[in-house]
């Protein structure tokens, strides 16, 4: 199996940074299917900031997600923060740690993996299910985890790191320790394991990090994948609906859900000139997610400095490169 010729995202043999063949044409998509298993839910609760949560009501620039924070991408300074260092669920934004770790290990991305069945323990968010014995490219497996969010893709990766799960969660370690990440557990690849965690800012470190990476950013803004499985051709769209929107000029952007996360959203997107990072960490809902994300874009063109009521954050995050 492997990516159709004519697909909406193609791979072939690449190292890390090195940009995949870009994608044809592609259509609009939007969240998984309705039908997707979300993970379980435990009892714990996230660490509070010394801030209190606006949880439910309108925060500081009419954000109602639990936590968020806007950061100008060249600069590193914040430009809107409501509980961005609460520790929280960050779910599937967790991927594009992932992704990064399997590029930086330079393994050649033609390479056939197979997924075996603990690989599909986690919950399916994909319309078809997965089985194991399913041999697909490093790219290919790296597409399903980006574009539709597949739980079981960002197993198959971590398991065929160079060294294995252990290298992986080693080589995981160093990265959070070299973006700065202060509140960042990585205990899973996919995020469906509720002990991992990270602040909004800890995601904006991580996002900006992201934007360095060549196939990152092309596979994260690509609104649909094509896939040849089975013998047939599958269409997976993206689990981002703004992904194809012309309102947005996104150049990373990632999409996470649990019960315990609510829905998140990271994204750098292009605003009067300038890159903008933008993290929602629980929202109520997929709608709720986006329309936050619409209220802090025309903020900021309203008002690109600072949007009125919000508050300046008074540090600047690490300022890293984007290529």
């Amino acid at each position: 199996w492997g990516l159709l010729a004519s697909g909406c995202a193609t791979a072939s043999a690449v190292q890390a940074p090195a940009a995949l063949p870009t994608p044809t044409a592609v259509q609009a998509g939007g969240d998984p299917p309705p039908a997707a298993t979300p993970a379980p839910s435990p009892t714990a609760t996230p660490q509070r900031s010394s801030e209190r949560s606006t949880y439910g009501t309108a925060g500081p620039a009419g954000v109602t997600a639990a936590a968020y924070v806007v950061m100008e991408g060249a600069t590193g300074a914040v430009l809107l923060e409501h509980n961005a260092q609460e520790h929280r669920s960050p779910a599937s934004t967790t991927k594009i740690m992932t992704a990064m770790l399997v590029l930086d290990s330079g393994s050649a991305q033609d390479q056939m993996l197979t997924a075996e069945a603990t690989d599909l323990r986690d919950p399916n968010v994909l319309p078809m299910k997965l089985k194991a014995g399913m041999s697909l490219s490093r790219a290919d497996w790296l597409a399903l985890m980006l574009i539709p969010s597949s739980n079981q893709a960002a197993n198959v990766l971590a398991r065929h790191f160079p060294g294995g799960e252990k290298a992986f969660y080693a080589a995981a370690q160093r990265k959070i320790q070299a973006l700065g990440m202060r509140s960042m557990q990585f205990v899973s690849p996919s995020g469906v394991d509720e002990a991992n965690a990270a602040s909004a800012r800890d995601i904006a470190l991580l996002l900006k990090a992201a934007a360095s990476y060549p196939d990152i950013r092309r596979l994260t803004t690509t609104p649909e994948l094509v896939l040849n499985l089975q013998g047939k051709p599958q269409t997976f769209q993206h689990s981002n609906q703004l992904v194809g929107d012309r309102d947005w000029q996104l150049t990373v952007t990632k999409t996470g859900y649990s019960r315990k996360a609510g829905r998140c959203l990271s994204m750098m997107t292009s605003l009067n000139g300038r890159r903008v990072l933008i993290v929602l960490m629980h929202a109520d809902s997929a709608e709720q997610r986006t329309d936050d994300a619409r209220q802090i874009l025309q903020q900021l063109q309203k008002s690109p400095v600072l949007p009125q009521g919000a508050t300046m954050a008074t540090q600047t995050l690490t300022t890293m490169p984007v290529s």
